[in-house]
């Protein structure tokens, strides 16, 4: 009986652990939230392991001219992804990938393109 109570508090220690052991986005350019002069060259987006994109859009804020972009096919933690041209306006770039332990992550950037 003891045995089992020490694996129970164990698993309960460890589970927590690997629920959070998934690909995250840690750092991306353009920024969230951030204002650009200009949108970059390129779009990156660094994650905490290795993932493939499967999908990648770029719009205006409230939905309007959504642009898909070609996702890279390789399975990397750092993304590099030519960025498409857009006009000053607030966007979203919304991405959907494939982590290495095959979990699905997606997520969402809001950004700023100021102009000039």
């Amino acid at each position: 009986m003891i045995g089992i109570k020490h694996y129970c508090l164990a698993l309960a220690f460890v589970m927590p652990g690997l629920a959070l052991a998934h690909a995250h986005l840690e750092t991306s350019v353009p920024a969230v939230n951030s204002t650009v002069p200009a949108m970059p060259a390129e779009i990156v987006l660094q994650f905490s392991e290795a993932t493939r994109l499967t999908a990648l859009s770029v719009e205006k804020e409230g939905g309007k001219d959504r642009q898909d972009i070609k996702a890279p096919n390789e399975t990397v933690a750092l993304q590099r992804i030519a960025a498409p041209k857009l006009q000053p306006e607030v966007c979203l770039l919304t991405w959907r990938g494939l982590s290495d332990d095959s979990h699905l992550v997606k997520g969402t950037i809001r950004f700023t393109v100021a102009g000039s």
